[in-house]
C-alpha cells in the first residue's frame, strides 16, 4: 500500500508510515505515531476521496480511518477494529491487509472503497467438508489466492470456495467460474443444489466444486468488473474416502482400498467384515486431530450405522499410550452393530486415562456372534463405553482379567450402560466332556438306542435326529437318546444345553448305521469297487449259495454265532491281464462282430467273511448263480450320431464266453464262476435305418370276426409280439400273437371270441436276432366296428413334411385327422392323447406333447406323429 502523508511531514515520515502501514495490513498491528493521509476511490463511480488514517490511544489495536463524502465526514471509529485469526474486522465485516479493502458500515449500499485507486482482492480461501481428497494448487486472482489444501472430501460431495471480500457492491465483486479442463471430473455449483452454467455470475462470494470421479480438473475465475483479472486453480479429485481406519493412520478405507489381511468393507451396506482378523499395536487416531488423545485398533467416525460382521475368530488389542486407548472407537452418534457367526475379542491397553474394549455411543450385539470386550481396571475405564443392546445373555466382571465380580447379564433389546471392566456375549458355553459314540446295531423288531450317552459340563446332554451330517436340527433336542428299529443310516446330533451360567455348546453329529439282519434266505452282501471299473449291484446271493461255498469248518464258525458276509471286489486289470486271455477275448468277440473292440479288462472276486477275523477268496459257487448288474462307465457311452452295442465276455478256466450283448448301459449278468471279465463294444452309424428303436405306426382292419394288424417292416427286427385287450382292462402278460412278418390277424382276445361292440387297445413289440427288445409302438386305441357311439380316425395329415430349426430355437408341428363317415364321435382323450410324438434322435431335436420341436445340436432326425389309433406320419427335422 502506498501512503500519502502531509506535505510538511512527507520527507521525514514517508518511509516510516509506508513501512508501518504495510506491516499493519500484513497480519500485524503496528503503532502509528502520526496521522497519515490515504486516498479512497469509490469503486462504483471512480470518485476519489482523501481520508485520514490515524491512531487513537496508545495501544496498537486502535487505528481508525476517516473520510468525507458530500460534505459528510465518515470515520471507522474506535473499537470497531479487533483481531480475529489472521484478518482485521470493522464491525462484522473483514478488512484485508495488503492493499486490501476496508468497508465502512456507514457507506451506503452498493458503494465500495479501495486504497491506492486499485480495485483488488486479497484472497480466496478454500474450505472442504469431510469426504474426498482434493488438492487445490495455489492460484492468484490479482491479489486473490486459492490456497493449497489437502482436505479430504467424498468423491460425490463438494469442495467449497469462498471469495473473500468486504466490498458490499456485488456487481463489483461478481466473478464467473468456468471449467477449462476435466469437465468429466468436476462440476461447478452455486450452492449444494444449483449447478452453475458458463454464463452464471457468482455474486455471493462463494461457489462449490463437486467431484465426479478420480482425476484432475481445472477451473478459471474471471472478474465481471474487470475481465482482465483472472485466476486458475487445478483440482485433483482422489478416490472416495470412508471414515474408517484399520490399525494405523495411513490405513484408511477408500473406494480403492476396501480389503486387507482379515478384513473387507462393503460401502453399499456400510459393513465391515472381519474374517480371521488379528491386530495388536498402537492403533490409529482416525479423524481425531490429536495423535495422543484417542487411539484404537479400529477407528470410525462414519455418519451412518456401521455393521461389523464377524466370521471365524478375530482379535483386536490396542496398546497405545494415548489418553484413551480402545480396541474399537467410534466418534459417530450412530450405532455399531455386531453380527455374523464368528467371534471377536477386543481390548484397550496402556491408555494414560482410560482403556475400553469398545468406545461408541450405541452398541448392538446380535444373538449368533460372540463378543468379548475388555477395558482397563481404572475408574473411568470400562469394557464397553456407551449404550449396549444385547440379543443374547452374557456375563460381566468387575476386573479386566475376568476373575472377580462375575454377574449375569440378561438379554436387553432396549439398551443400557454396562458398568463392567470385562463383558462376554453370549455366556461361556457348556462343554461336552465325553462325546456320545455310535452303537454296533443290527435290525430288530424292538427300538434300540442309537448311541452311548455322552457327558456334559456346565449343562446337560441333549440329542436330536437330523437329516444328514451337515445340517444340525434347529429344534427337537431332548435328554432322551433317539431309538430306531429298521436298518439304515441315522444322524444323531447332540449338544450340551447350558445351565443359568452357561450357553449351549455347538451341536455336533455322530453317524450310526443299523445293519440289516441276516435272515433265512438272506445274506449280507457288499460291493467293493476299485478305480476304473464298472459300478455293480449284487442280487440273488442266498443262504443256499453261501452254504454251498463254505467248508465244514466255516459252517461251524457261523453256527457259533459269527456274522457272515460276501463282498464282491472289482479290480481293473488292463495293465496286468495275460496275453493268453487277451487273445481269447479278441478271438471270441471277433466271431460275433469283427468291428468290436475291447474297452476294459476287470477281475471280479468274491470274498467270504465270517466274524471279524476270517476272510477267504471264493472262486467257485458250486454251479449256483447270482446276478451282478453292471453299469457301463460314462467314458464308454456312445458319442452323438453313433449307435453302440456292448458285450460282456467271461474268461474262466481258459474258456471265453459272451454272456451279454445289449445296447443298454445297464447290463445284468448271471455268474457261477469268478475270474476275468471283458467289456467290449461295437459301433454303427446312428441313422433311421440302423436305429434300434422301433418307430412304426399300425394299421387296423375289422372283418369277419377278426382284427387285422400291420406295421412297417423294420431292418434288424427278427420277431414281433402283439399285445391286445379291451380298453379299461390290463394288457395280458403273454403276447396275444407272435410273428416274424409285419402283419398278423387275431381271432380271440383274452382267449374268447372278439366283442366288436367294445373299444380296443393294442401295441407291437420288436426284437432283434439276439432277443433284445428294440422298441415298441405307442398304444393304438380304437372302437369296435359294431360300437354304437364311437367311430375311428380314417386319415392323419400334417401341414409339412420337413422342418428346419436353429439350435436352441423351436418350431411347431401342426396335425389334423378325419373320421370315418357317419355321425358317431371320436374316442375321448382319456384313452390316449389326440396326437403323440417321438424323436428318433433326442440329441439332435426333441419334441414335447404339444408338438413343439426344439433344436438341440446340428444334424438331422425324424419326428413321428401318431393318432389315437396309431396311424403314423413323419417329419424330417434339420437342425442348423
Amino acid at each position: 500500500m502506498v501512503l500519502r502523508g502531509k506535505e510538511k511531514m512527507q520527507k521525514q515520515k514517508r518511509a516510516i508510515s509506508s513501512t508501518l502501514l504495510s506491516v499493519l495490513f500484513a497480519l500485524s498491528f503496528m503503532l502509528l505515531s502520526v496521522f497519515s493521509k490515504v486516498t479512497i476511490v469509490k469503486a462504483s463511480s471512480g470518485k476519489v476521496y482523501t481520508a485520514d488514517l490515524e491512531q487513537m490511544g496508545e495501544t496498537s489495536y486502535n487505528p481508525q480511518v476517516t473520510y468525507e463524502e458530500n460534505g459528510q465526514k465518515h470515520r471507522i471509529s474506535k473499537g470497531n477494529f479487533f483481531k480475529t485469526g489472521d484478518i482485521l474486522k470493522a464491525g462484522n465485516k473483514p478488512i484485508y491487509y495488503n492493499n486490501g479493502v476496508v468497508t465502512d458500515q456507514r457507506i451506503e449500499s452498493g458503494n465500495s472503497i479501495t486504497f491506492d485507486k486499485d480495485y483488488v482482492f486479497d484472497g480466496v480461501s478454500a474450505y472442504a467438508s469431510i469426504g474426498t481428497q482434493v488438492v487445490v494448487t495455489e492460484a492468484k486472482f490479482n491479489s486473490i489466492t486459492i490456497n493449497d489444501s489437502s482436505t479430504t472430501v467424498n468423491g460425490t460431495q463438494y469442495v467449497s470456495f469462498n471469495i473473500n471480500s468486504n466490498i458490499s457492491d456485488r456487481s463489483v465483486t461478481a466473478v464467473k467460474a468456468t471449467i477449462t479442463e476435466g469437465a468429466d471430473v468436476i462440476v461447478l455449483y452455486a450452492n449444494a443444489t444449483t449447478q452453475l452454467t458458463e454464463n452464471d455470475e457468482i455474486t455471493d462470494r462463494s461457489f462449490y466444486v463437486k467431484g465426479l470421479k478420480v482425476g484432475t480438473g481445472k477451473i478459471k475465475l474471471t472478474s465481471v468488473y474487470d475481465p482482465t483479472k483472472t485466476a486458475e486453480c487445478t483440482i485433483t479429485v482422489g478416490p472416495e474416502l470412508f471414515n474408517i481406519w484399520i490399525g494405523s493412520d495411513d490405513n484408511r478405507v477408500t473406494a480403492e482400498h476396501t480389503s486387507g489381511d482379515g478384513w473387507s468393507f462393503d460401502s453399499s451396506s456400510n459393513t465391515l467384515t472381519l474374517n480371521g482378523f488379528v491386530y495388536e499395536g498402537e492403533g490409529t487416531r482416525g479423524s481425531n486431530y490429536s495423535t495422543s488423545y484417542k487411539r484404537a485398533g479400529i477407528y470410525t467416525s462414519t455418519r451412518d450405522k456401521l455393521t461389523i460382521k464377524l466370521i471365524g475368530n478375530n482379535s483386536i488389542k490396542c496398546t497405545a499410550k494415548s489418553s484413551i486407548s480402545s480396541g474399537i472407537n467410534s466418534d459417530s452418534s450412530e450405532e455399531i452393530v455386531f453380527t455374523g457367526t464368528g467371534s471377536l475379542t477386543t481390548q484397550g491397553l496402556n491408555g494414560q486415562m482410560e482403556n475400553h474394549g469398545i468406545y461408541a455411543n450405541q452398541v448392538t450385539i446380535e444373538q449368533d456372534c460372540e463378543v468379548t470386550s475388555i477395558g482397563g481396571n481404572e475408574d473411568r475405564s470400562c469394557a464397553i463405553y456407551g449404550n449396549v443392546k444385547n440379543y443374547a445373555s452374557g456375563e460381566g466382571y468387575s476386573n479386566a482379567e475376568g476373575t472377580e465380580g462375575k454377574k449375569f447379564i440378561a438379554v436387553n433389546k432396549n439398551g443400557d450402560r454396562l458398568d463392567y471392566k470385562r463383558v462376554q456375549f453370549p455366556l461361556t458355553k457348556a462343554k461336552v466332556v465325553t462325546a456320545p459314540t455310535a452303537k454296533n446295531l443290527k435290525e430288530t423288531e424292538s427300538a434300540q438306542e442309537l448311541v452311548e450317552a455322552g457327558k456334559a459340563e456346565g449343562g446337560t446332554m441333549q440329542y436330536a435326529l437330523g437329516k444328514d451330517a451337515k445340517t444340525a436340527p434347529t429344534d427337537g433336542y431332548s435328554a432322551s437318546i433317539p431309538t430306531e428299529t429298521k436298518a439304515g443310516t441315522y444322524y444323531v446330533w447332540y449338544k450340551a444345553v447350558g445351565d443359568e451360567e452357561h450357553s449351549d455348546s455347538d451341536p455336533a453329529c455322530v453317524e450310526v448305521v443299523i445293519k440289516k439282519a441276516v435272515k433265512d434266505g438272506e445274506i449280507e452282501t457288499n460291493v467293493e469297487q476299485k478305480d476304473d471299473t464298472p459300478q455293480a449291484k449284487v442280487e440273488g446271493i442266498t443262504t443256499d449259495l453261501v452254504e454251498g461255498v463254505m467248508t465244514e469248518e466255516e459252517k461251524s464258525k457261523v453256527n457259533a454265532g459269527n456274522d457272515v458276509s460276501l463282498t464282491l471286489t472289482m479290480t481293473n486289470i488292463d495293465s496286468s491281464v495275460s496275453n493268453t486271455e487277451k487273445e481269447l477275448s479278441q478271438t471270441t468277440i471277433a466271431k460275433k462282430n469283427k468291428n468290436a473292440v475291447v474297452g476294459m479288462y476287470f477281475d471280479m472276486s468274491l470274498w467270504l467273511k465270517i466274524g471279524s477275523d476270517y476272510t477267504r477268496k471264493v472262486t467257485e459257487t458250486g454251479k449256483k448263480t447270482f446276478t451282478v448288474t453292471l453299469q457301463v462307465p460314462e467314458q464308454f457311452k456312445a458319442p452323438a450320431g453313433v449307435n453302440r452295442k456292448f458285450y460282456i465276455i467271461h474268461i474262466h478256466n481258459k474258456v471265453a464266453k459272451i454272456i451279454a450283448n445289449t445296447t443298454k448301459m445297464s447290463i445284468p449278468i448271471e455268474i457261477d464262476g469268478l475270474s476275468t471279465f471283458v467289456l467290449a463294444y461295437s459301433d454303427t452309424e446312428d441313422t433311421e435305418e440302423s436305429n434300434t428303436i422301433f418307430y412304426s405306426g399300425v394299421k387296423i382292419t375289422q372283418k369277419d370276426g377278426k382284427i387285422g394288424i400291420s406295421w412297417d417292416k423294420t431292418k434288424g427286427v427278427a420277431k414281433y409280439e402283439v399285445y391286445a385287450t379291451y380298453c379299461g382292462t390290463k394288457y395280458p402278460k403273454k403276447a396275444t400273437a407272435t410273428t416274424k412278418k409285419n402283419t398278423v390277424t387275431i381271432k380271440k382276445i383274452n382267449g374268447k371270441k372278439i366283442n366288436f361292440t367294445k373299444n380296443f387297445k393294442l401295441y407291437v413289440v420288436a426284437y432283434d436276432s439276439d432277443g433284445n427288445q428294440v422298441g415298441k409302438t405307442v398304444s393304438a386305441h380304437f372302437a369296435g366296428k359294431d360300437n354304437k357311439k364311437f367311430e375311428n380316425i380314417k386319415t392323419l395329415k400334417l401341414s409339412t413334411k420337413t422342418i428346419t430349426v436353429a439350435v436352441g430355437k423351436t418350431s411347431k408341428i401342426k396335425a389334423s385327422t378325419t373320421l370315418e363317415k357317419g355321425k358317431k364321435k371320436e374316442l375321448s382323450d382319456n384313452h390316449a392323447a389326440k396326437f403323440r410324438y417321438k424323436s428318433t434322435n433326442k440329441s439332435i431335436a426333441t419334441v414335447d406333447k404339444n408338438g413343439k420341436v426344439t433344436g438341440i445340436s446340428a444334424g438331422k432326425c425324424t419326428i413321428y406323429v401318431y393318432s389315437k389309433n396309431c396311424l403314423a406320419k413323419k417329419v424330417t427335422v434339420t437342425v442348423k
